[in-house]
């Protein structure tokens, strides 16, 4: 991140800053339930995501919930926030159905969207509000590139 960071500075004459606004985002919390991950030991981890004929996958080792809501903002249709004040790694493993269309139309093949996913398989839960969510701010950008 940092190399390319660099280069789109040099070469774009790339300027940005961050700063804090208030957004539609999902609040990420622990189910009435409780969790229904253990704990692992912290290190080294990976996280292996696919999606394939309306079925999704995330298998994760060793992350953290704070790296798993940053995850879920990428797949939603608005920024996650970690809110469950939940420390240590864990290792999750989660099946959603991609389109949730399809999960209230009776097919039994279906599975169950991320929300329900979340609440059965992690006990995780998901809550819309308006919340503080940092952002990128572009200052300037040169639309051609320099030379080497």
């Amino acid at each position: 991140k940092v190399l390319i960071r660099s280069l789109l500075m040099d070469r774009f004459k790339l300027v940005v800053h961050r700063e804090t606004k208030t957004l539609p985002a999902y609040e990420l919390l622990v189910a009435k339930g409780g969790l229904k991950i253990k704990e692992v030991e912290p290190g080294p981890g990976g996280t292996n995501s696919n999606t394939n004929g309306g079925k999704g996958v995330l298998t994760a080792q060793r992350t953290t919930l704070a790296h798993f809501a940053d995850w879920l903002g990428t797949r939603m249709d608005r920024p996650v926030v970690d809110k469950t004040d939940v420390k240590g790694a864990f290792d999750i493993k989660l099946e959603w159905t991609v389109d949730e269309n399809t999960s209230g139309d009776g097919d039994p093949t279906a599975g169950p969207t991320m929300f329900t996913a979340l609440q059965e398989q992690l006990g995780l839960r998901l809550v819309a509000q308006k919340l503080p969510v940092e952002i990128v701010v572009v200052d300037h950008v040169e639309r051609v590139p320099t030379e080497n």
